[in-house]
């Protein structure tokens, strides 16, 4: 068992800042694979928790309805369809 002491809070919602942060030490953070995978290639990281992980199907978009949509919004939706 490996115990650690924190040393403070940290927490960011920046996937860039919480690759540099893992990097330096700071804790632990749940990415995407493609954000981290060179570092875990490369034996700089590594990962934990792996049982916990699900696979990432895809983004999920949710809108209120087809009728009336904007047309930003159908732009968006075409796109992620896309994909």
């Amino acid at each position: 068992m490996l115990r650690v002491a924190p040393h403070g809070p940290f927490a960011t919602t920046d996937s860039v800042v919480a690759l540099q942060a893992v990097r330096k030490g700071f804790g632990l953070a749940a990415l995407f694979l493609e954000y981290c995978e060179a570092d875990l290639a490369a034996g700089t990281l590594e990962s934990v928790l792996e049982d916990w992980c699900e696979p990432f199907p895809g983004p999920v978009l949710y809108y209120p309805s087809r009728r009336l949509m904007p047309a930003g919004l159908r732009a968006f939706v075409d796109l992620i369809r896309a994909g």
